[in-house]
C-alpha cells in the first residue's frame, strides 16, 4: 500500500511542477539598450521587449525585480528567481539552469579614451600580465573562456578590477582610474549617447568573446516541460519575424 501512496505522490509532484506557472520572478539590472528604466519609470530595453512577448504568447504575468547580476545569478540557483534575461550559456551555469533557444547574439570588446588609443596596444588578453593596465569589468559577467582560463592566475587577475555595472566603469574610466573597459559595443554606444559621451571612447580591433544569448530558467523552480513552451514561442517569434522586428525596432 505505501508502495503506492508513494507512486501516486511522486505522480502529482510531477503534475504540479509541469504545470504552466502563471507567474514568474524575473530579474533586471540596468544595461542599455537592453534592460532599463524610460523617463516614467517603466522598463524598456531588447531583453524586456522580448520577455515581455514570450510571456504574452504563454498568457503568464512577469514580476520584475532590479538586483545586481551575481545576485541574480544566486537567486538563480536557490529558485528565488525564475528567469535571467540575456545569459550567455557557460557549464557551470548549466549545472543549475535551462536555457531556452537563442534570440540575440552578444559581442565584447576593449574599449579606452580615445586620446590613449596608441598608448595601449594588446595583441591578446593576455598581454596585460606583462604590462601596468588595469581593465574594468562586470561583476558575474561571463567574458569567454579565455578570460576565464587566465583569471585563475594571480598575475592576470591583478589586471581587471571589478564592479557591478557598466556606468561605474565608464565613470572610473573618465577619471583615469583603469585603462580600459570590457563591454558590449551595443551596450557602450547606447549609453554613450544617453549621456552625451559620444566620440569619448574608441572599441580596440582585439577579440574576446561572442555568443548567443539566451533566456536562463532556474532548475529549482521551473521544468523541462517550461523550457519546452518558452522555445516553442522563441521559435514561433522566430519564425514570423517578430522577433527581428523587436529587436530593430529597440535598439
Amino acid at each position: 500500500m505505501k508502495k503506492y501512496l508513494f507512486i501516486l505522490f511522486a505522480f502529482f509532484s510531477f503534475q504540479i511542477k509541469a504545470t504552466p506557472t502563471k507567474s514568474l520572478n524575473v530579474g533586471w539590472e540596468v544595461w542599455y539598450p537592453y534592460q532599463y528604466q524610460g523617463k516614467n519609470k517603466q522598463l524598456m530595453g531588447v531583453d524586456i521587449a522580448i520577455m515581455n512577448a514570450v510571456a504574452k504568447q504563454m498568457s503568464i504575468d512577469l514580476v520584475y525585480e532590479e538586483l545586481p547580476w551575481k545576485r541574480h545569478l544566486k537567486y538563480i540557483k536557490t529558485g528565488q528567481f525564475d528567469v535571467a534575461m540575456g545569459s550567455s550559456k557557460t557549464t557551470e551555469r548549466q549545472s543549475y539552469a535551462y536555457f531556452t533557444q537563442p534570440y540575440r547574439l552578444e559581442e565584447i570588446k576593449l574599449f579606452v579614451l580615445k586620446e590613449k588609443v596608441q598608448t595601449m596596444q594588446l595583441q591578446s588578453l593576455a598581454d596585460v600580465i606583462n604590462n601596468q593596465y588595469i581593465v574594468g569589468v562586470e561583476r558575474g559577467y561571463f567574458y569567454g573562456e579565455e578570460y576565464n582560463k587566465l583569471s585563475t592566475r594571480d598575475d592576470f587577475k591583478n589586471h581587471f578590477n571589478e564592479v557591478t555595472d557598466l556606468s561605474q566603469n565608464v565613470k572610473m574610466l573618465l577619471k583615469g582610474n583603469i585603462d580600459g573597459l570590457l563591454a558590449d559595443p551595443i551596450a557602450m554606444n547606447t549609453y554613450s549617447d544617453f549621456f552625451n559621451l559620444q566620440g569619448k571612447f574608441t572599441q580596440l580591433p582585439l577579440y574576446i568573446y561572442q555568443t548567443e544569448i539566451h533566456l536562463m530558467l532556474s532548475k529549482s523552480s521551473m521544468s523541462p516541460i517550461h523550457l519546452a513552451q518558452f522555445n516553442k514561442v522563441i521559435t514561433a517569434l522566430k519564425d514570423s519575424g517578430e522577433l527581428n522586428k523587436i529587436i530593430n525596432n529597440t535598439l
